[in-house]
């Protein structure tokens, strides 16, 4: 390979990776974080049951955030490395500027 296309094909491959998986580890652990908060609410006194919830859903949340992040982050990793490609392609590899010419060329 290339040495040139090297370092954005790794970038494309983690950046996609991270897009994909950012996102379904982070709802994984807000799910498991919900259920250990209605599990410390069933088996905690009446007048404390509001503020452990609350900071108990806080903390899922934050995992919904820190996963979403997760994904976004990927997705730049992903258009940075695209952009590598693109700039390090020859200059006959790279589609002409402009609007694209008809099918059958031009009348």
């Amino acid at each position: 390979m290339d040495p040139a296309f090297r370092k954005p094909v790794v970038g494309l491959v983690a950046g996609g990776a991270l897009a994909a998986l950012g996102p379904v580890i982070g709802l994984f652990a807000t799910v498991l974080s919900l259920q250990r908060a209605f599990g410390a609410v069933a088996a905690i006194d009446p007048s404390r049951k509001a503020t452990v919830l609350a900071e108990s859903i806080s903390e899922a949340m934050t995992w919904t955030a820190v996963g979403l992040g997760a994904g976004v982050v990927g997705m730049l990793v992903v258009l940075a490395a695209v952009l590598l490609l693109v700039r390090a392609a020859p200059a006959g590899a790279r589609p002409a500027p402009g609007p694209p010419e008809p099918p059958g060329g031009a009348p």
